[in-house]
């Protein structure tokens, strides 16, 4: 085998196993909150990239996985293009936590699109 096939069969190996890593990780189990007490999430900013789009699916699965009584989004749903579909998907991820969702637009919202 060339060094040049070596190293090609290498960075896919490794490509395999980053891909494994990233798409394989499931949902946190749920801790139940003690008694008389509550807790929430606070976001935003979320994705600008391939690999924060990953993370941002996983951060969702880990939110619906958790007691929570509500969750906010400070806004900056999504960064250029502007455009209906990206609103509709941001939308879709919203419907998808099982808890309520407080929403504030972030300057990418209301300035830049």
């Amino acid at each position: 085998m060339t060094s040049r096939r070596k190293i090609w069969a290498g960075a896919i190996v490794l490509l395999a196993l980053v891909a494994f890593v990233l798409f394989t990780r499931g949902p946190e189990t749920p801790t139940p909150n003690p008694p008389g007490t509550f807790s929430f999430a606070v976001l935003g900013d979320p994705p600008y990239d391939t690999r924060e789009e990953i993370k941002y699916r996983h951060l969702l699965e880990s939110l619906n996985a958790h007691d929570l009584t509500w969750v906010i989004h400070v806004g900056d749903i999504f960064w250029r293009p502007c455009t209906d579909e990206h609103y509709k998907e941001s939308l879709q991820q919203f419907n998808s936590l099982r808890h309520p969702l407080v929403y504030t637009p972030g300057d990418n919202e209301w300035a830049d699109c």
